[in-house]
């Protein structure tokens, strides 16, 4: 019994201070000096509670991305319904003035063509031939008085493709 009474007089069944749960960084480090097993096994508790509040703090992030995300993807389902209505509605607009520009078009075409039919009175068949028979003879009269004639003898072209045969 005496023996029992000197261990807890020396402070064998005390309390020491790693025994008293997760200790701070601050706390470790004042007790830095006097290290022991314990001590161990107080770092160890405090590296384990740091472990899970940071797995917990990513968690928290990681649902927050995940809505941020959502949120992301519905703005662009969102700008993409709103992009789609846009040009949806500019070709409605130009499909429907190409349509009034068209049929003003129309009008402009079939007035001018009885104007000038009324102009022209009744072309004939004759009139037609008699002008595009004119508009030829202008033609062949300007070609030959724009490029100069050269004549070419029979002999020189023949010459010219024995001497490639020959070689």
């Amino acid at each position: 019994m005496e023996e029992s009474k000197d261990r807890k007089e020396s402070g064998y069944n005390k309390k020491h201070w790693w025994e008293g749960g997760p200790m701070s960084y601050e706390t470790l480090e004042e007790k830095a000096e006097h290290w022991t097993l314990g001590a161990d096994a107080a770092t160890a508790t405090l590296l384990q509670q740091i472990s899970s509040n940071m797995i917990a703090r990513t968690h928290e992030v990681e649902a927050a991305l995940k809505n941020v995300c959502e949120d992301v993807d519905d703005l662009h389902v969102s700008l993409s319904n709103v992009a789609t209505s846009l040009h949806l509605l500019s070709n409605m607009q130009f499909t429907e003035n190409r349509t009034y520009q068209e049929d003003e078009s129309t009008r402009v075409d079939s007035a001018s063509t009885n104007i000038k039919a009324e102009k022209c009175g009744l072309t004939t068949q004759e009139d037609l031939m008699s002008s595009c028979c004119q508009a030829i003879a202008e033609g062949l009269d300007l070609v030959k008085n724009s490029y100069m004639k050269m004549e070419i003898s029979d002999s020189e072209s023949e010459g010219g493709e024995e001497g490639q045969k020959k070689g």
